[in-house]
């Protein structure tokens, strides 16, 4: 399954299935599009990328966006969603997330506004990201680690887990050192990835 295969597949699932069990749940629609400007989330260099592939399909993709219809979230649905589900930065304890550079159902800039909130708290302390990126040299089908929806090696769970329960039982950030160390070879882990900015903070 190539790349573009697995992002389309994967952004279905969890529209339809995953997001039908999350309503179901939560007892109505609980996102929103109504006053959303869809070109201030796409940005000039992006649109460029998109027109080289085919010219002129950011234009007529933005526009198809702003004519397309409004859906109004319901204020329980939403309250509750808010309440249960809405991160707020405030960590009690050391965290670590891993996530996939290319991930087309959870974009990797979320790493990006999840650590404005844990600054915001003044708990980065207990924060560490880590991203996994695909080989540069790959070809042909889905690349082995760094695309995807949580898409990981064996090697990076494990180590992902081993990371974790070190810092929590030692007290002791782990170094990028002991984290090389944890995730072993089979992995994309990249120090030295940049995250995005999520697209409201540009």
């Amino acid at each position: 399954m190539n790349g573009a295969v697995l992002a389309i597949n994967s952004a279905l699932s969890f529209t339809t299935f995953a997001r039908w069990e999350l309503e179901a749940g939560y007892g109505g629609t609980f996102s929103t599009n109504a006053g959303v400007d869809y070109t201030s989330r796409v940005d000039v260099r992006e649109q460029a990328a998109l027109d080289r592939v085919a010219p002129g399909v950011a234009a007529r993709a933005l526009a198809a966006l702003a004519r397309g219809p409004r859906v109004g979230a319901s204020p329980a649905a939403r309250a509750q969603v808010d309440r249960q589900l809405t991160p707020t930065g405030a960590l009690d304890r050391p965290l670590v997330t891993l996530h996939d550079a290319v991930d087309p159902v959870a974009p990797v800039e979320h790493e990006a506004a999840y650590a404005a909130q844990v600054a915001g708290q003044g708990r980065e302390g207990d924060l560490l990201q880590l991203v996994s990126s695909p080989p540069t040299d790959w070809t042909g089908a889905a690349p082995p680690y760094g695309s995807g929806h949580c898409r990981f090696t064996e090697d990076e769970l494990f180590g992902m887990l081993t990371v974790l329960n070190d810092w929590v039982t030692t007290g002791r950030r782990p170094d990028p050192d002991a984290v090389r160390l944890a995730f072993g070879p089979d992995t994309g882990l990249d120090f030295g990835f940049a995250v995005p900015p999520w697209p409201g903070a540009r």
